[in-house]
């Protein structure tokens, strides 16, 4: 499990694309797993409107592997990326951006050991409107992707 979670971020955070529509040039720069920050900061930072990324594996799905022989055990996980920013428009391409990385992994660092991804794919209805955050005055949308791995059980 932690194999998958470090995958997702590292995936999200070291894009150079991402880095640039969320206008961050520090760590973590702006992706966050499972929280928000506790002060965020949307100003202007060179010209462009700082935006976060916060996603979460959800709970609930099998808990136990789809068992596929003696040799493999298939897992399966859902989590949700919600892009914020202070345009609609920026939250549209953060999420363009993070569907570009993430389904089929097309620029997933894959893990080598301790766990193999079969699979990584957007959800069917994953994808849910635009919502504004009267704290913060942010537009916001979360959508969900579900990833199929196997995890190598060593005793």
């Amino acid at each position: 499990m932690k194999v998958i979670k470090t995958m997702v971020h590292t995936a999200l955070r070291d894009d150079a694309a991402m880095r640039l529509l969320l206008a961050h040039t520090a760590t973590p720069f702006g992706v966050y797993n499972d929280h928000f920050p506790a002060i965020p900061d949307f100003t202007a930072a060179a010209g462009a409107a700082r935006s976060y990324i916060t996603w979460a594996l959800l709970p609930g799905g099998p808990t136990e592997p789809q068992a596929h022989g003696v040799e493999m055990r298939l897992y399966e996980r859902v989590f949700s990326v919600t892009a914020w920013s202070s345009s609609p428009d920026t939250v549209e391409d953060i999420h363009r951006r993070a569907r570009r990385i993430l389904i089929d992994c097309h620029a997933v660092t894959l893990p080598t050991s301790e766990a193999a991804v079969t699979a990584l794919k957007q959800e069917s209805g994953g994808i849910g409107p635009d919502l504004f955050d009267d704290e913060y005055k942010v537009y916001f949308r979360a959508e969900s992707y579900r990833v199929w791995y196997r995890e190598d059980i060593t005793v």
